[in-house]
């Protein structure tokens, strides 16, 4: 994850970075089981502070991420292989999440992304939602 903080005032703020994933995915089309794909995603979240001191700092955040999804490779289940596969689509999820500071400098957050688009496969005539993200992340920063 790359970008940054803009804070209004000790307890209101957003954060807007640029992030990637690769995952694997199930779909419904028959003949297949199995995607590999990386997305992209711009995001911008607003934070509230719920409690904010120079040593430990807590508060919440929701916002949007939308972006470029790539899928790579599918699992074909009736050979038992993996082959290249290469469609592009957008994605757009919605960001939920907890922060906690320490001494100013470090954040650790619980962050939950949960995906608002089905994905369609023209190609195999089946589509697929992503399952919803859980994630811890650690940073290092002036908050």
């Amino acid at each position: 994850q790359l970008g940054g903080i803009t804070m209004w005032n000790r307890y209101f703020g957003l954060q807007y970075y640029f992030d990637t994933d690769i995952s694997i995915n199930t779909g419904d089309a028959p003949g297949w089981t199995k995607i590999l794909f990386t997305t992209y995603s711009l995001n911008l979240d607003l934070i509230s502070n719920l409690y904010n001191s120079d040593k430990f700092g807590i508060g919440a955040f929701v916002g949007i991420g939308a972006g470029l999804k790539i899928d790579l490779l599918q699992y074909e289940k009736d050979s038992n292989n993996w082959i290249k596969y290469k469609s592009t689509g957008f994605d757009a999820r919605l960001n939920l999440g907890i922060r906690m500071t320490l001494a100013s400098s470090m954040a650790l957050d619980f962050v939950a992304k949960l995906p608002l688009i089905k994905q369609e496969l023209p190609e195999h005539g089946g589509s697929y939602k992503e399952f919803a993200e859980f994630l811890v992340r650690f940073s290092l920063g002036r908050f």
